[in-house]
């Protein structure tokens, strides 16, 4: 019995961990805190940035009107008269040229380098045509290239607001 107690009192006796496992909540606590703090900085400035990026005003229904090429020298000329490109770069419209009348559908992208793509539809031709290229940030002038597929130029066109 002796021995077992002096075993016993020889024995490391375990410490009070408590303030150390306090201070680690602690710490993680703050460390969540700061991780949170730093997402929400990085949330506001990249609101700030989009706040400044300027954002074009959408183009009411208005007429339009352009040519394209065929080739270097066969310009055919288009008029469009009610091309909207709405807040969201959705862009729709009817319009006619020596093929026939058609419509318009597509996108604009908005942000950044305000390119956009196209989709012309004839009325008596089965096969779309597609447009592609550059705006200007004003949404009053679409520059680029037209063809049967997305993506393959056939020939350039332009397109603007009158």
């Amino acid at each position: 019995m002796k021995a077992m107690k002096a075993a016993e009192a020889a024995r490391p006796k375990p410490e009070n961990k408590q303030p150390l496992l306090d201070l680690e909540k602690a710490d993680l606590e703050k460390a969540i805190k700061e991780e949170l703090a730093a997402a929400a900085r990085q949330e506001e400035e990249a609101v700030a940035a989009q706040a400044k990026t300027p954002k074009p005003e959408p183009v009411a229904e208005t007429p339009w009107s352009g040519h394209y090429f065929t080739d270097p020298e066969t310009r055919f000329e288009m008029t469009v008269p009610n091309l909207v490109i709405s807040e969201s770069g959705e862009i729709s419209g009817n319009g006619e040229d020596e093929v026939g009348k058609f419509n318009f559908k597509g996108q604009v992208q908005i942000e950044g380098e305000f390119t956009f793509e196209l989709v012309k539809d004839y009325e008596a031709f089965p096969s779309p045509v597609y447009y592609f290229g550059n705006c200007n940030e004003e949404l009053t002038e679409l520059n680029g290239s037209w063809g049967y597929a997305s993506g393959e130029a056939q020939g350039d066109f332009k397109l603007a607001k009158n």
